[in-house]
């Protein structure tokens, strides 16, 4: 067999596979990391300083010069052209969007060049890019020769409908609106009407249908004898009857006036007398509306109100409070939650109902501190839907609720249950923890034991670090990980494969790191914990830190030698740090605590945006990123661009995060808590739970992470200790753990 081919064996037989070459990778390796963007001291090959500066101005919005130079260069740097290029079209693309006076001469160009590599377009990991653009400088071209030169229009506007099949609905929209504008143009009305209703059906546009009516009109009085046949009216959903208009007339008027307790009888009155009808629905919704509007009044007249707007609302059927309960709880109002799901419970005896409703019963018990009731609750769970997910959520909650009463047996038996269901994985880590202290009451061979396994197989948690302190006289050490890896890895790439790997380092090499996670995602993922932990390490180059950290971690789970210190410094980076340090001395924090928030939050990606649209490093949410510009007198914010700056959003972020400690008497779990769930949230909670801001990270305390309502919470404040700690640790200096852990992240440690 010639070296470098791999035989398969398919159907039997032994074919040669593609030529393969090997790449070899090891930790004693070095791994490009240019960092010059966001560290001014980083050094940069001479090499490629015009691309850093093409991608510095892309940054930094010097759109013109972006577009300029990297068309310049582009032939220089044959290997990632296609990047170069695309990185042209694209900030030609967004200068010409926002100019007054728009010259395609360069999105001619840039078009002529990218549409004839035909290889480019078609594989490759830019290559669903490159067609996006292409489209993009198609539609600048066409709808600049409509405005200023109509008479050769067709020619582009023909070249941008050839390019359909990789258009999206939005650009198919677009593109057929400057088709039919042309047309219209043209006074081809036919034509015009034709690609006007292509571009509605693509993407609805209300002026676009005034267009229509225009197209219609015209068409009408030219050719008389012709049927124009219209997009067909809207017309009423429903006939009312005269009672029920009565009744929906009289809660609009209600509404209006602020009578919400009339509203909402009149809104029960509909639901009862007409339910599943359009306005039955609408005043399930309004009435929900209403009591959201009053709950968030404190005066007493409100109070009052809302005891009676309650009382109203537990006339509806299981269904609906459910419903409503559901929207009580995750707004926080606990107590007004129970009440509902006390009914809905009450109404739906004897009957099947969702253990859904179980579960929000059993949470809103223990969230206003019934844990009698909550605890029997839970039970049923428990036996009615045995080997469920919902049963082990229960057996876990009822571990809490055990220790929190310090009936330590049965919160042990509780967190053993839980742990036994081993197909759910969500609750293992804090069941393990709370095992293991619950033992502690109890028999201390046995916590010695638990204390063993949670630290062999969560070691870098919170938990588990903690349980290290505890072993070691309050001491973590990580020295003993400061040990070489002598692990290696060989990469088989095909010749495809073999250039996304050369161009990724050129790349990495650049401070390209998008397009550089984009070429290592074209590599075959490693199957052995080596090469995963290895290739990881190109991923946090990359400033690809989620997938990095997938990997290292899988890496970590499969196989306990590679938690070394070398892929520790990988995992948790101090990115950022000079922009962190002080804004961390302004707002009096340790600039490690931040620099953990920004791990958890953004996992250090500048330009993040989450399903809720918080945005860049710290992950401000549009309206507080507002508030927080007016407290800082910041004139010039544009949203969502100036959360993409790493120094206007740590900025922000870091004053935020302070603001939130301190309204929380200087706690810091409970400041990160407020951080991501919203401080009005957190404030409800605590108020229901009866819980007090503490400086103490004793278990007896600090529980209450683990009953919050919300999981990603939970996961959240416990996630950031643990970076506090381990980024203490990454220098290989022993931390002495004190209580509460998290006591120096209140100030500027000094040295």
């Amino acid at each position: 067999m010639k070296k470098g081919f791999v035989m398969l064996c398919v159907g039997g037989s032994l074919v040669a596979s593609a030529n393969l070459a090997p790449v070899k990778l090891d930790f004693n390796s070095k791994v490009p990391q240019t960092r010059w963007m966001y560290d001014s001291k980083s050094p940069i090959k001479p090499a490629y300083k015009k691309l850093a500066q093409v991608k510095q101005d892309a940054l930094n919005g010097k759109l013109a010069q972006c577009s300029k130079v990297a068309s310049e260069i582009a032939a220089s740097f044959k290997a990632i052209q296609p990047w170069v290029l695309l990185t042209a079209a694209t900030c030609e693309v967004e200068l010409q969007k926002n100019s007054k006076k728009m010259s395609v001469g360069r999105a001619r160009s840039l078009f002529a060049q990218i549409s004839t590599k035909k290889d480019w377009l078609l594989t490759g990991p830019f290559s669903t890019d490159l067609r996006n653009i292409l489209v993009e400088l198609q539609l600048l071209v066409a709808e600049w020769e409509i405005k200023s030169r109509p008479q050769i229009a067709s020619v582009s506007i023909g070249m941008l409908l050839d390019l359909q099949d990789w258009m999206s609905s939005s650009q198919k929209a677009k593109a057929y609106q400057i088709a039919g504008e042309h047309s219209f143009i043209q006074q081809n009305l036919v034509d015009a009407k034709a690609y006007i209703l292509k571009s509605l059906e693509a993407n609805d546009n209300p002026k676009l249908r005034d267009r229509l009516v225009a197209i219609e009109s015209a068409l009408s009085r030219a050719a008389p004898d012709i049927t124009v046949f219209s997009l067909p009216a809207i017309i009423s959903a429903s006939v009312l009857g005269v009672e029920e208009q009565k009744i929906v007339d009289r809660m609009s008027l209600a509404l209006k006036s602020g009578d919400l307790l009339s509203a909402a009888k009149d809104g029960m009155e509909l639901i009862e007398n007409y339910p599943g009808s359009v306005h039955a629905d609408w005043a399930v919704q309004r009435i929900m509306d209403a009591f959201m509007s009053i709950s968030t009044q404190d005066d007493e007249k409100y109070r009052a109100l809302k005891y009676d707007f309650v009382s109203v609302m537990r006339d509806g059927d299981v269904k609906k409070l459910q419903n409503w309960g559901s929207k009580v709880f995750k707004a926080g109002f606990y107590k007004d939650a129970l009440t509902l799901f006390k009914e809905a419970y009450s109404k739906a005896s004897g009957v099947l109902f969702d253990v859904e409703l179980l579960d929000y019963l059993a949470r809103s018990y223990m969230y206003t501190s019934d844990f009698s009731k909550a605890e029997d609750i839970f039970t049923e769970i428990t036996k009615k839907y045995s080997g469920t997910k919902e049963s082990v959520d229960a057996y876990f909650y009822l571990g809490l609720i055990n220790f929190n009463l310090k009936k330590f047996p049965k919160a042990q038996a509780h967190f053993e249950r839980a742990l036994a269901q081993t197909q759910y994985t969500e609750h293992e880590l804090p069941a393990r923890y709370w095992l293991w202290r619950a033992s502690q009451k109890l028999d201390s061979d046995r916590a010695q034991q638990e204390a063993q396994l949670l630290i062999n197989k969560f070691p870098f948690s919170y938990y588990g670090l903690t349980a290290i302190a505890e072993q070691n006289k309050g001491v973590i050490d990580l020295s003993s990980l400061n040990k070489p890896i002598k692990s290696k890895h060989e990469m088989w790439l095909s010749p495809n494969e073999l250039e996304s790997w050369k161009r990724a380092q050129i790349l990495l090499e650049s401070g390209w790191y998008e397009e550089a996670s984009k070429e290592l995602m074209e590599l075959p993922l490693p199957n052995t914990p080596e090469g995963q932990a290895l290739l990881g390490r190109y991923f946090a180059a990359a400033m690809d830190y989620p997938r990095a950290l997938r990997m290292i971690n899988r890496a970590w789970d499969e196989k306990s030698e590679l938690r070394a210190n070398t892929l520790i410094q990988t995992a948790f980076p101090k990115e950022f740090f000079d922009t962190i340090q002080p804004q961390a001395k302004q707002n009096k924090l340790d600039p490690i605590l931040i620099l953990s928030l920004i791990r958890q939050e953004s996992s250090f990606n500048a330009k993040a945006v989450s399903a809720s649209g918080a945005l860049g490093l710290m992950q401000m949410i549009p309206p507080t990123a507002k508030e927080v510009a007016q407290a800082l007198k910041i004139k010039d914010l544009e949203l969502p661009y100036s959360m993409y700056i790493p120094e206007i959003n740590i900025r922000m972020g870091s004053y935020y995060i302070s603001k939130m400690i301190r309204d929380f008497q200087n706690n810091i779990p409970l400041g990160l808590a407020a951080y991501n769930a919203g401080p009005t949230k957190v404030k409800r909670w605590m108020v229901s739970s009866g819980l007090k801001p503490q400086s103490t990270s004793s278990p007896e305390y600090e529980i209450w992470i683990d009953m919050l309502p919300w999981a990603e919470t939970r996961f959240y404040v416990k996630a950031i200790l643990r970076n506090y700690l381990i980024y203490q640790l990454v220098d290989l200096k022993p931390v002495q753990v004190k209580n509460p852990v998290w006591l120096a992240g209140l100030s500027q440690p000094e040295g």
